[in-house]
């Protein structure tokens, strides 16, 4: 399953016609807000497509391929077991907006997503969701940096939802 995902997401990346390639990387995890996993980096392709532009508004849904690498040998689950392991996700970004301000923007994603095993262990889901919002800087057309708080869970749809919250540093390339 985990190929399929990935083989997935790259055939769809090469039949679509995206404006923007999004590349990002979290080194580490955050223990705040929703979630609780420590030591989880994770890294993210993402092709978003420019829908609607008005004015500053640019609605911009996408395809994302995240891989999130969760090392915490030692975090239980409220059942403990053991709380570890590597997924490889797919999300669709059907909520995903960028409010421009000159050379800043600020972004809003969210959306939903299958992962190859149940996150983070058996006791969680397959399906999860992402939320995300953060700031925006265009260096040189079309090149821009972000940072963004990112986080991914269940949604308390499983029997346990300890989720990943991360600040994402990313660049976009718009083509």
């Amino acid at each position: 399953m985990r190929y399929f995902l990935t083989l997935t997401f790259l055939m769809l990346a090469f039949n679509s016609h995206a404006q923007t390639l999004e590349i990002g990387y979290a080194p580490v995890s955050v223990e705040a807000g929703w979630g609780n996993l420590p030591k989880t980096p994770k890294f993210e392709v993402s092709l978003l497509f420019d829908v609607t532009q008005s004015g500053s508004f640019h609605y911009t849904p996408g395809l994302r391929y995240t891989h999130v690498n969760s090392t915490s040998s030692v975090t239980v689950d409220e059942f403990g077991d053991p709380v570890e392991g590597q997924f490889n996700m797919i999300f669709l970004l059907p909520a995903a907006f960028n409010i421009s301000f000159n050379r800043f923007a600020v972004v809003t994603r969210m959306g939903i997503g299958l992962s190859d095993e149940s996150f983070p262990n058996s006791n969680g889901l397959r399906t999860n969701f992402v939320l995300e919002t953060g700031l925006k800087y265009t260096i040189l057309d079309p090149f821009s940096l972000s940072v963004r708080y990112s986080h991914i869970s269940n949604g308390y749809r499983g029997l346990t939802n300890p989720g990943v919250d991360n600040i994402v540093l990313s660049t976009e390339i718009q083509f």
